[in-house]
């Protein structure tokens, strides 16, 4: 199994440190991401962070085939 299928396996199964691995490499990414739509750093940081919450939340209904 690559890193990635483990990593997505991990995330179905609820593993926090899958969830911990995603947020701590792509959060600050998305953060300047969301910021050029915004244009407010605390909206920008809002919309990550509700955006993580939901893939908590849904990860069983969420289809991660390619």
């Amino acid at each position: 199994m690559s890193k990635k299928e483990q990593l997505l396996s991990d995330l179905r199964n609820k593993e926090v440190k899958a969830y911990e691995e995603l947020f701590f490499k792509y959060h600050g990414r998305l953060v300047l991401f969301a910021l050029k739509f915004t244009g407010d750093l605390q909206a920008a940081k809002d919309i990550v962070q509700d955006t993580f919450l939901s893939l908590w939340e849904k990860t069983d209904k969420i289809n991660f085939s390619p």
